[in-house]
């Protein structure tokens, strides 16, 4: 985990409490072991996702995959994040090709 982040380790959490109410952001945070929670849909841009675990039986369920510079309003921003083994529960993910294809074949459902 890069150094200077906000750190959050085995921790459950709901991500739409951690996101700036002004901005719609969260930025430079490394989450390890957590359990996140939404209701909610994401938008992560320059953010890291190794061993993810998402609460579905259908991952497509859950990915958005938008066009490649699509804007992005309404959804919460997660700007420069890193998630390392942790679960999601409750939260739709807007991705463009390449980070869908990513979740897809790095990720496991449950």
């Amino acid at each position: 985990m890069a150094s200077g982040r906000t750190m959050y380790e085995d921790r459950v959490l709901k991500l739409a409490d951690l996101v700036d109410s002004n901005t719609g952001r969260l930025e430079n945070a490394a989450f390890v072991n957590c359990q996140i929670n939404g209701p909610g849909v994401f938008f992560p841009e320059g953010c890291t996702f190794n061993s993810p675990v998402f609460d579905t039986p259908d991952l497509e369920a859950l990915i958005w995959e938008l066009p490649e510079d699509a804007r992005k309003v309404g959804a919460m921003h997660i700007v420069d994040c890193e998630f390392e083994k942790c679960r999601f529960s409750g939260l739709g993910i807007a991705a463009p090709p390449k980070l869908a294809k990513q979740l897809r074949e790095g990720s496991s459902a449950s």
